[in-house]
């Protein structure tokens, strides 16, 4: 719990020369936008709300306060914080920043109250802005935010631009006590781990990503080639650019003039054209399997090179600037977006990162800057790994011991060969069966990351075949989801049990506290929902819950070794790191994150394992495995 003089709220309004440019952190590094005001609020010794507000501050004004709130070891509350440091970070105050304890109000909120969010239609994607916080606990106080022309800069706007900010700050700190206060503290913990990492959050979405720009005009040449080889070879059959692009169009080209068999219906009746039927079309009309390769082709094209390039342009420098999020989906998992504005206004700032494909061709375009190594931790297995701890299945335990394999031991099952001959065939390239034995595994790897929340046999082969682009049968599909089953028999008691204390508590918990609440009636619209939450969080939710213990614990070996976090996405988090110190930034890193002190921070202690791999490269396309000594 916090004390009222522990804290100090910070709010800052920005703004720049174009539009949306006060959104956009690294238009200060160009000259084109700049801090506009901060306000500080606090409580003194005798309980009295003082406020503090300061019009077009300069860096000595920044660094000042900055310095003086680290000074007082008060904690620093904001609203959504890593925005702020951002602009911090881009007027040059990222040490002063690092030194500084703070705590998003805007995170405590989710925390007590995030429910599921299981799609778009559903109205359970609600706002957590400041605003809509001062109207669920301090209703009608709302009237300061009235004004909101950001960039006019005469001295009336200038008054009221204050007036909103020491508002701003004046309610976060209000708030960000209140909700500390209804959190018990094992709810609040998460959210503490999560704000020591909005520092390195901020400074990432301040300073984005290094882009190779010939090489992304070149990936868009061969890829947009790629296309047009599809399309000449297409054109024939009576399809065009505009008739792949509309589901309508397609539909009629594939099940109205060449009389395909329809692949199950969109939400309009319509007959579905979306990558699972044209994956099935595919297997038996060539026709099909030319389209839906165009498609992907199309689609590759646009997301991975033609987005990049947009983004650097808008830009305005060869850099992409994905806004990372934190505790962004109810699990508690970072998103990154990859636009600014809304609508007609909306601008490309970056590529959409967490759909880039694996493989060097795609992610080559993003690099390291000169002097740097990019190095990335991955949580090896890091679900498979919760759902083993959670379930006490004996197999998936004695399979996440060092040396084991736990795909391979799966893949071993499904196309019915011994583990130990799997392994032993898996480590000589040079064996003749070793493209089927590596073919099994992979299908071992879809199975146990596909099945563990209990999907259905049909689910399995789209994942399969959609997803990681493995061809299923269906006859195959029915087989490994009952063979699941057979090799971890405590994985669906775990199922059962998780409903059943899902529906008894009316929420689900992490192994650190983090918690989603289940306010939807228990019927048949939302039942199937409710038991998959039931499921899944514990495990989703803790391996975000792990990575944000993951990012706090290494912030002395970031600081250390003058390195800094890049972006994250999976199980991955990504460090830029001078080249020379590469070497003992991922030992002393590795050692770390192999030991995170879980008792500690969670009062929990993993039976298993937990160990993170390492990878280092100049792009991102380019990581190898890191060995000690190398």
């Amino acid at each position: 719990m916090y004390r009222q003089q522990e804290l100090i709220a910070l709010d800052l309004e920005t703004g720049g020369d174009g539009p949306m440019y006060g959104l956009q952190p690294w238009r200060m590094l160009q000259g084109a936008a700049k801090i506009k005001s901060y306000a500080l609020a606090w409580w003194d010794d005798a309980g009295v709300l003082q406020q503090a507000v300061k019009l077009w501050p300069e860096r000595a004004d920044i660094t000042e306060v900055l310095k003086r709130i680290a000074a007082s070891g008060r904690t620093c509350l904001t609203w959504n914080g890593a925005f702020d440091i951002a602009w911090l970070c881009a007027d040059g105050a990222y040490p002063e920043v690092w030194k500084i304890k703070w705590l998003d109000a805007m995170l405590l909120w989710r925390h007590l109250e995030v429910e599921p969010e299981y799609d778009t239609n559903r109205n359970h994607k609600r706002s957590y802005s400041l605003e809509s916080a001062i109207d669920r606990f301090y209703p009608g106080q709302n009237g300061f935010k009235e004004f909101e022309d950001f960039d006019a800069t005469d001295a009336e706007s200038m008054r009221k631009l204050a007036v909103r900010n020491l508002g701003d700050a004046k309610f976060t700190l209000q708030i960000g006590y209140d909700l500390a206060h209804l959190l018990p503290p094992k709810r609040l913990r998460p959210a503490i781990i999560e704000s020591w990492c909005m520092p390195m959050v901020g400074r990432a979405n301040c300073f984005g990503m290094d882009v190779d720009v010939p090489y992304t005009q070149a990936l868009s040449a061969r890829l947009g080639g790629d296309a047009q080889v599809l399309l000449d070879a297409l054109s024939p059959h009576g399809v065009t650019e505009t008739v792949v692009r509309s589901p309508k169009q397609l539909g009629e080209v594939l099940y109205g003039r060449w009389g395909l068999p329809p692949q199950g219906q969109t939400d309009s009746g319509l007959p579905s054209t979306d990558k699972e039927a044209l994956y099935n079309l595919a297997e038996f009309d060539h026709r099909a399997k030319m389209v839906k390769e165009y498609r992907e082709a199309l689609n590759n094209r646009s997301k991975f090179a033609d987005a990049i390039l947009e983004a650097v342009r808008y830009n305005g420098e060869p850099r992409v600037h994905p806004g990372i999020r934190i505790f962004s989906t109810y699990t508690g998992r970072m998103t990154v977006s990859s636009k600014v504005g809304r609508n007609s206004a909306e601008k490309t700032v970056s590529s959409a990162l967490h759909q880039t494909k694996r493989g060097e061709l795609y992610r080559s375009p993003l690099v390291a800057p000169e002097g740097y190594t990019i190095v990335e931790f991955d949580a090896r297995s890091q679900e498979y790994r919760w759902m083993g701890i959670l379930s006490g299945d004996e197999t998936m335990l004695g399979l996440c011991q060092d040396g084991e394999d736990a795909h391979a031991y799966m893949g071993a099952a499904v196309i019915g060969v011994d583990y130990a001959t799997m392994l032993k065939v898996l480590h000589d390239e040079h064996h003749v069966s070793y493209n089927e034995y590596r073919n099994g595994r992979q299908l071992g790897k879809v199975v146990n990351l596909s099945a563990q929340y209990r999907t259905s046999a049909r689910k399995i082969r789209v994942i399969s075949q959609v997803n990681y682009d493995t061809p299923m049968t269906q006859s195959m599909s029915v087989q490994v989801h009952g063979m699941y089953r057979r090799v971890y028999r405590r994985v669906p008691e775990y199922w059962n049990n998780a409903i059943l204390r899902g529906r008894a508590l009316g929420y689900v918990e992490t192994l650190a506290g983090r918690q989603v609440q289940l306010r939807d009636p228990w019927d048949r619209e939302h039942t199937w929902m409710l038991e998959s939450t039931c499921i899944n969080y514990p495990i989703q939710g803790v391996g975000a819950d792990q990575k944000y213990l993951a990012m706090m614990c290494i912030r002395d070996v970031v600081s250390k070794h003058q390195a800094f976090f890049w972006f994250e996405m999976h199980d991955g988090l990504y460090f830029l790191v001078p080249n020379e110190r590469v070497p003992a930034f991922c030992r002393d890193g590795k050692r770390v994150l192999d030991n995170l002190p879980y008792q500690r921070a969670w009062d929990f202690t993993p039976p298993v394992p937990m160990p993170w791999d390492c990878k280092t490269g100049e792009s991102w396309g380019k990581l190898k495995e890191w060995n000690d000594g190398c």
